[in-house]
């Protein structure tokens, strides 16, 4: 199994979720938060966790939803799916978004749920047309598409609407989260060498009848100097944790991991030390055609130095070898997606991929490697954005050890699911 590098594309297939959400809004009340080539979400949150001073709007829609799901009461495996305010601030931050760019990036929602205090940054934005602009019948459609009773764990929903002046009805922007884990307030920002304590309930109600703990949890650190820290909580219905920035201004990375249905990430957030949070993300240009892979390779390379420089350390040099090796490793993975998973299908496949595995080290062992990080995503954008949200990998690519670097992207076949395969290899000058 590729060491570390596949774990969070296992852990967020757990997080697929369905579909829901809802709140009030019309297109002349909405920002415009889309300029120059940046996203702008509004005013943010000070702290991770629930918001008491963000409400949802309290709109008739709201109130005939409550009064539908109460005359239909949850089967026992069931749930009511809570409302979110933060949620419905991410809708209405995506009125702004062009439809015809829709969906937006990964890295765009990640955004929004961080600049709203949400540590669960796995979002799912969805449109929904409805005919009548009656509030009731708009309750109808909504609890129809999922936003009602549900079994999925821990289902929160947002939502915006948005009335066109042009064509009868309502847009409807829906916004849902599907995670049963949320922390106590926790400070976004903190000073140089400034702490605070971070916690949160392990217990979850998985329906109207059952309570469940989330077992075996694990939350790792990547702080702002590039240490990595790893704490680990088997037993109890809570954790709790002392987080100290570092001296070096830059951001920490903190997720957490555990039992839910199975092994599942249930938290990913930035903290800043000694310096502010971003209040908008850049957008890509999707006008310009998509570029050719060793252009992917270099573009996925800038991105790295970017953050490096960003964080205080060095940017790397271009090592060709390095990259030739990289790409060999994508190409495997690309050719063998079963391993993504950890998975095989056969003892022969097992044994097959040790061999692999050592071939591989002794080669990486020879090239001096001192990290690997690799993975696969819907683009190189994407890539990096899912190696910045896992401190792990994050801490790989940065602090002051290494000083070379070689990126190998492969595009893999078409299949619905993302195929940007992606290898970084790191070393020292002196090896």
């Amino acid at each position: 199994m590729v060491p570390g590098d596949m774990r969070l594309g296992s852990l967020s297939l757990s997080l697929t979720i369905a579909v829901g959400c809802a709140s009030a809004s019309q297109r002349a009340q909405k920002p415009e938060a889309v300029n120059a080539a940046r996203f702008h979400a509004g005013r943010p949150a000070m702290f991770y966790g629930s918001d008491p001073d963000r409400q949802c709007p309290h709109t008739p829609v709201l109130e005939a939803m409550r009064r539908k799901l109460l005359e239909n009461p949850p089967r026992k495996d069931e749930a009511a799916a809570d409302v979110d305010p933060r949620l419905c601030a991410v809708a209405e931050a995506l009125l702004s978004w062009n439809k015809a760019d829709w969906p937006p990036r990964a890295s765009v929602l990640h955004f929004l749920a961080w600049h709203f205090g949400m540590s669960t940054p796995f979002l799912h934005a969805s449109w929904l047309h409805v005919e009548s602009d009656d509030p009731g019948a708009i309750a109808g459609a909504l609890i129809r598409a999922g936003t009602g009773h549900t079994n999925v764990p821990g289902y929160r929903f947002g939502f915006a609407l948005d009335r066109s002046k042009n064509q009868p009805g309502v847009e409807i922007l829906r916004v849902v989260r599907s995670m049963p884990f949320e922390v106590d307030p926790f400070p976004r920002q903190l000073a140089l060498n400034g702490e605070a304590t971070l916690s949160g309930e392990l217990a979850w109600r998985r329906s109207s009848e059952e309570t469940r703990i989330i077992s075996d949890v694990t939350m790792e650190v990547c702080n702002s100097d590039g240490r990595f820290d790893s704490f680990s909580f088997p037993d109890g219905t809570s954790f709790r944790q002392r987080i100290r920035c570092s001296s070096h201004p830059g951001t920490m990375q903190i997720a957490l991991y555990g039992e839910v249905q199975g092994r599942s990430w249930l938290s990913s957030f930035p903290v800043a030390c000694g310096r502010e949070l971003p209040t908008s993300v850049e957008l890509p240009d999707r006008d310009v055609t998509a570029p050719g892979l060793p252009e992917q390779e270099r573009h996925l390379f800038k991105l790295v130095n970017a953050d490096r420089v960003s964080a205080g350390f060095a940017p790397l040099s271009w090592d060709e070898e390095l990259a030739k090796t990289a790409r060999e490793l994508s190409a495997r993975l690309s050719t063998h997606p079963f391993f993504l998973l950890g998975t095989h299908t056969s003892n022969d496949e097992w044994r097959e991929e040790r061999d692999w595995e050592d071939a591989r080290d002794a080669r990486l062992k020879a090239q001096h490697v001192l990290a690997q990080v690799g993975g696969n995503a819907w683009s190189v954008e994407d890539a990096h954005e899912s190696v910045l949200a896992d401190p792990e990998r994050r801490c790989r690519l940065l602090g002051a050890a290494p000083t070379r670097a070689g990126v190998g992207v492969v595009v893999g076949p078409e299949r619905g699911q993302p195929n940007v395969f992606f290898t970084e290899l790191l070393r020292a000058n002196d090896k």
